[in-house]
């Protein structure tokens, strides 16, 4: 499995008792899959994803409930492509 790496700057900080998760999706988005979650830091932020781009093409960033792993993604604050 490949991986990828979500990388942004001066984040927006989550609510209080949240994270933000990290889930990989086909483009129907019936396959999705929780890869993960983080919280921003001051600067930039980077965050390393596993991958399989034979069976994902979709990134979404959501909120998490802190301490949870989710069944189905939560509220979706960000998602693109995925391009190999």
């Amino acid at each position: 499995m490949d991986h990828f790496f979500l990388v942004g700057s001066d984040l927006p900080a989550v609510p209080a008792g949240f994270v933000y998760g990290v889930w990989l999706s086909d483009e129907s988005g019936v396959d999705a899959v929780y890869a993960g979650s983080f919280l921003p830091v001051s600067g930039m932020t980077v965050v390393r994803v596993p991958f399989d781009r034979f069976r994902f093409d979709r990134v979404l960033i959501t909120l998490e409930g802190e301490g949870t792993v989710p069944d189905e993604p939560g509220d979706v604050v960000w998602e693109e492509a995925a391009v190999a």
